[in-house]
């Protein structure tokens, strides 16, 4: 038998297959699920601009089994974790640290009963920021946009080199001792 519902806009099928009919006993004992992948735990706190390309892939893998089973659990939209989360630094750092966090509730023998109610807390507030970097991108289930940084950071500009020249006389002013707002 196949079954239809609506996720996020689109049909999705899934075959459910019972081996018996309906008041009679299963015909056999279902096969024992396969053994889970145990994956060692990422170390915490990571910094992910540290990060060498090998260990950025690393934690982009792991990241990548654990953020679609997040977004499952607790039925997240694609306005707050779009498909292409990856190819944006702010959510995969947001994805990152929520999810060093929850390891961190969940293995350390230490923590309190509360530590769960603790991570259910920092997820609604990492929620509230992943929604809001989402809609700044524009991103959904249909499209990805990518992130343009501000131009002043794009080094080789002119407004970064009219930066870079503001900020070295800044701080040349409060080496001198005369540090307060600049008219």
């Amino acid at each position: 038998m196949t079954k239809t519902h609506e996720v996020d806009g689109e049909a999705v099928e899934a075959s459910v297959t019972t081996g018996r009919t309906r008041g009679s006993r299963p015909n056999a004992t279902p096969p024992p699920p396969p053994p889970p992948q145990v994956r060692q735990p990422l170390p915490s706190p990571i910094n992910w601009w540290k990060l060498d390309d090998e260990e950025s892939a690393e934690t982009l893998e792991v990241l990548g089994e654990w953020v679609p089973e997040l977004v499952r659990r607790y039925g997240l939209r694609d306005s707050v974790v779009p498909p292409c989360w990856f190819l944006h630094e702010a959510l995969v750092q947001e994805l990152l640290a929520l999810f060093q966090y929850r390891n961190q509730q969940q293995v350390e023998p230490t923590a309190p009963p509360s530590a769960m109610l603790d991570f259910h807390y920092q997820f609604d507030l990492a929620i509230r920021r992943l929604t809001s970097w989402t809609t700044s991108t524009g991103c959904n289930s249909a499209e990805h946009h990518d992130t343009t940084p501000a131009v002043w950071v794009m080094p080789g500009s002119v407004r970064n080199s009219n930066w870079v020249v503001d900020f070295e006389d800044y701080v040349k002013t409060v080496r001198a001792g005369n540090a307060g707002v600049k008219e």
